[in-house]
């Protein structure tokens, strides 16, 4: 038997179908997909009773079909009433309706219509202009796209790739099996990478799979034995350089004027943020970041000691008016703000600005002051093979700094902290716990600024200078 959830294992990768079907997935249940499914489940919710309100209080939930070896569950039939026939309604936490979406659909209409009619497909998900204004408005929280289409479109294509995952299953010889080509997430790398090398094709900054399907096709694998004529990007070749010469490149021009446009005091800043599907609170986004969480490290001027500035909130109300209010009275109107991925810390100052006018003018001024410190990384100013490929903090830290890590934390990715921080305001923990995870938050947050801190004290160093 396959049901939608296999079948999407294969279009994802065929060998990961084959792996779960011969018990050899893993399934891989960390923070982020827990979380996804956790806004499934509240989108979901939520669309019932958008579908009771606007289109019809009668429907049939999740009814199972069967045919030919196939299972799905709807999730949601509804009985026409001008002419014969069914149509069927899916539900979607996203934003926009995907192509894995659209064979999604067209594979419980193939079942289903085995059994009943069905004349209209249509995908239910949230509106990402909805902002909300009082009392959640369902109308406008979600979108209804009609994509009955699909069906002249898609389902010769879809029928066909149900066979050949039915075959997948079946064969013996899994070396002719496509493999996925994302050793971090795979399920079953003992069957898609079996013989991957430490720095691997796989660890290029920024590859792409038809990249990737080049190198392979040359039977490459390791990093090293890239021929010096193939063509990468710079990023990819300064990477390479660093990789078959196992020592850093760095560009210490670049890395002093870096250094040199700081100005003190220096603040290193890191916010944690909660992103609900449907939003909770007044003038908040489908997916809104609600910053909740703050850590901050300020270095008066050079060979000052330290200090370290947080704030938590635990509040069921929105926690970013309190945020703004606990930072103002650490950040002062000079100075440098450091962060990692300025994208991030930038964008939650402007929709906080957004949704707390009476605080535009301080936090677009914060925006102004930011720098981001992974800049230095990700501009290929410092280049180190042991990187693999990325400049995500948790990848630069042990290299630049060894003597600090996330892994012992309890808390130890941001996903993470938002799911401990939803349980901390909920009811479902003694205040034992809530402390605890509170006291867990804290640590986490502070060791992103902390961190940061220390990296830039060892670019100092990098070009002859002291930091404190």
């Amino acid at each position: 038997m396959l049901n939608k959830t296999e079948f999407k294992l294969f279009l994802n990768a065929p060998l990961h179908l084959w792996a779960k079907k011969h018990n050899e997935y893993t399934e891989n249940n960390n923070d982020f997909i827990e979380h996804i499914k956790e806004q499934g489940i509240d989108a979901e919710k939520y669309a019932l009773q958008y579908v009771k309100n606007y289109i019809s209080s009668e429907y049939e939930y999740q009814r199972t079909f069967e045919y030919n070896d196939l299972e799905c569950r709807t999730d949601i039939l509804i009985k026409n009433l001008d002419r014969p026939g069914y149509s069927l309604y899916e539900i979607k936490s996203t934003t926009d309706v995907k192509q894995v979406h659209e064979y999604d659909i067209i594979f419980q209409y193939y079942i289903a219509s085995q059994t009943i009619e069905i004349t209209n497909l249509y995908v239910i998900h949230v509106n990402k202009d909805y902002v909300r204004e009082g009392e959640l408005d369902l109308h406008k929280a979600y979108k209804v796209r009609d994509v009955t289409s699909l069906i002249v479109q898609k389902l010769t294509e879809t029928t066909e790739l149900i066979e050949k995952a039915k075959q997948t299953i079946l064969e013996d010889n899994i070396s002719t099996i496509e493999p996925c080509h994302k050793p971090k997430e795979c399920p079953c790398p003992h069957l898609c990478f079996p013989a991957l090398p430490q720095y691997s094709i796989y660890n290029l900054a920024n590859v792409n799979e038809s990249k990737l399907g080049d190198l392979r096709s040359l039977g490459i694998l390791d990093l090293n034995d890239i021929p010096d004529g193939f063509s990468l990007s710079g990023k990819q070749r300064y990477q390479l350089i660093s990789t078959k010469t196992l020592k850093p490149l760095i560009d210490y021009e670049r890395l002093q004027s870096f250094i040199k446009d700081l100005t003190f005091p220096l603040y290193f800043l890191d916010y944690e943020a909660y992103s609900w599907a449907i939003p909770l609170y007044d003038r908040h986004t489908t997916y809104q970041n609600v910053v909740f969480q703050f850590s901050l490290h300020k270095l008066t001027s050079e060979r000052i000691a330290l200090e370290h500035y947080e704030f938590i909130s635990t509040s069921k109300e929105d926690p970013m008016k309190e945020v703004v209010h606990e930072l103002k009275s650490y950040i002062g109107e000079e100075g440098t703000i450091l962060v990692w991925n300025k994208i991030f810390e930038q964008g939650c100052n402007s929709e906080m600005a957004r949704i707390y006018p009476e605080f535009k003018e301080y936090l677009l001024g914060l925006n102004k002051r930011i720098v981001d410190l992974a800049d230095i990384f990700n501009k290929q100013i410092y280049v180190d093979y042991r990187f693999k490929g990325s400049w995500s903090l948790k990848n630069v830290l042990p290299v630049i700094v060894p003597s600090l890590d996330y892994k012992e934390l309890p808390i130890s990715n941001g996903t993470s902290a938002m799911r401990n921080w939803k349980t901390l305001i909920s009811n479902t923990v003694t205040l034992k716990e809530k402390n605890q995870i509170k006291d867990q938050l804290l640590e986490y947050c502070e060791l992103d600024t902390f961190s940061m801190f220390k990296i830039l004290e060892r670019m100092f160093i990098t070009v002859g200078k002291t930091l404190i």
